[in-house]
């Protein structure tokens, strides 16, 4: 299978680090950083390496210091916006973790998965926030654990369409056989990485193209990246795919009064829209204080309007069954694509 491969960090002293994904599209420049992330991956056993972490006598814990910084992160190429989306959140996050030792929020963003799961490491890194799939990869390279659900412009959870033009004649997914399908970015989970382990599931072969032209294999699937959703929507209607791929609310935002032209093929399983991880290091005091601001954001006025601020987050909550249970069948999907991540 043919792949695109190829992408500091934060003083440590002290500094109490929160990653969050933005959704910012990061070009091909931080698609090389993410397939090397996913390059690492292959071969690798989640379940191997989870029983492994549990037979260590455990990790050492350290609580911040007096006066530490708490740092909140994302991955993107576009630093500026970034920090202006981020900032009020640190604040308010800061701002109620006095106690716990912390005297200022700060934002600092990163290029990669990669370089998040490193700084996560060397207890640079805290809490990380993304979609699930992400969370997977970035717990598995660094023993980071899965413990909130973000409720990310009011959605607890979604999952991906994969839709054609509805005279296209294509009536399942074994007919995108021999055709091209539009995926959006490399890091997303209902862009790419969902829906791609679904096709899998279905016993399809992919393969990576770099044009939307090319002539695919007849017993293979061939894939784009379009890096937006709405170049996604704009493609297949314009017929330069076969098929896309997006998250079932972007699907119906962006088809607008032209749905009746499309057909949906397969909607995957549902997932978590957002999750907060916790690097597996970190002392539970302040695990336990973060974790307690967090699921009391939306119980007062301050902190609805930060949520409201912070990409219009409802609430963050725990997850009913135990994030162990909700993460099972994503980690499942994860391992049928391992095999495909160095193509």
């Amino acid at each position: 299978m043919a792949a695109a491969t190829g992408g500091g960090g934060p003083p440590r002293g002290g500094s109490l680090v929160f990653l969050a994904q933005g959704r910012s599209a990061m070009k091909r420049s931080i698609a090389m950083g993410v397939g090397i992330c996913l390059v690492a991956l292959a071969g690798l056993s989640f379940q191997d390496r989870r029983g492994r972490e549990a037979d260590a006598a455990g990790p050492v814990t350290e609580a911040p210091r007096a006066g530490a910084v708490l740092t909140v992160g994302s991955i993107s190429r576009t630093q500026k916006e970034e920090v202006a989306t981020f900032q009020p959140f640190a604040d308010y996050l800061a701002g109620r973790l006095k106690a716990a030792g912390i005297a200022r929020g700060r934002v600092l963003v990163a290029t990669s998965m990669r370089e998040m799961a490193d700084l996560m490491k060397k207890r640079e890194v805290d809490i990380f926030i993304d979609s699930p799939f992400p969370i997977a990869v970035v717990g598995e390279l660094s023993g980071a654990r899965p413990f909130l659900r973000r409720w990310k412009k009011g959605m607890v959870e979604y999952h991906s369409v994969i839709f054609v033009r509805r005279e296209s004649g294509i009536e399942t997914v074994q007919d995108l056989k021999g055709k091209m399908v539009a995926f959006d970015e490399r890091f997303s989970t209902s862009g790419y990485l969902l829906p791609k382990a679904t096709l899998k599931k279905a016993g399809l072969t992919l393969t990576e193209y770099a044009n939307p032209a090319a002539k695919v294999s007849s017993n293979h699937v061939g894939y784009v990246f379009t890096n937006d959703e709405e170049n996604t929507m704009f493609w297949v209607l314009r017929k330069r795919v076969a098929a896309g791929v997006l998250s079932d609310g972007d699907f119906t935002e962006l088809a607008k009064e032209r749905i009746g032209e499309l057909k949906v093929l397969l909607r995957t399983v549902t997932v978590p829209r957002h999750v907060v991880s916790h690097r597996a290091d970190l002392s539970p005091g302040l695990l336990a204080a973060v974790e307690d601001v967090l699921v009391n954001m939306d119980r007062d006025a301050e902190g609805r309007q930060a949520l409201a601020r912070f990409q219009k987050t409802t609430k963050f909550d725990r997850f009913p069954q135990g994030a162990e249970a909700a993460f099972q069948p994503i980690r499942e999907l994860v391992r049928l694509i391992e095999t495909d991540l160095g193509e």
